[in-house]
């Protein structure tokens, strides 16, 4: 007979503090990843985590909505797969710039969607930070 049902790989990406929440992990692979994530931030990269699923859904399942909220299929108990960073340099000159800019008086502000942790690293390396000032 026809089947019914099909295996289905459901792929989860986005930040890692919301997509780990969905994964089941061991305590010492959950600090092993936080770890990996602190050392990545730190050196002011954008990081992705990337998490799997695998079930079986109807031959004619249709998949609805995109988040925890509104989603017709589980989003819960995904495999952990890894950490993707992201290297986005500033541009040339930027820390030229702001001392340029300091000079004359002027503050300079950061606005970001960034991690915290990255955005640190990003504006210690582009002078708006120095290494001992609070953020």
């Amino acid at each position: 007979g026809e089947l019914q049902e099909r295996p289905v790989r459901l792929i989860l990406k986005g930040a890692p503090e919301r997509v780990l929440q969905r994964c089941k992990l061991a305590a010492g692979v959950q600090q092993q990843v936080q770890k990996s994530l602190d050392t990545l931030m730190g050196q002011g990269k954008r990081v992705l985590c990337i998490a799997e699923r695998r079930v079986t859904v109807a031959k004619d399942f249709q998949f609805i909505g995109s988040c925890v909220e509104d989603a017709n299929f589980p989003m819960e108990d995904f495999e952990f797969c890894g950490l993707f960073a992201l290297e986005d340099p500033p541009k040339a000159g930027v820390p030229e710039s702001i001392e340029c800019m300091r000079g004359a008086g002027c503050i300079t502000i950061m606005v970001t969607g960034d991690h915290p942790s990255t955005a640190r690293a990003i504006a210690e390396r582009i002078g708006i930070l120095s290494d001992d000032e609070f953020f």
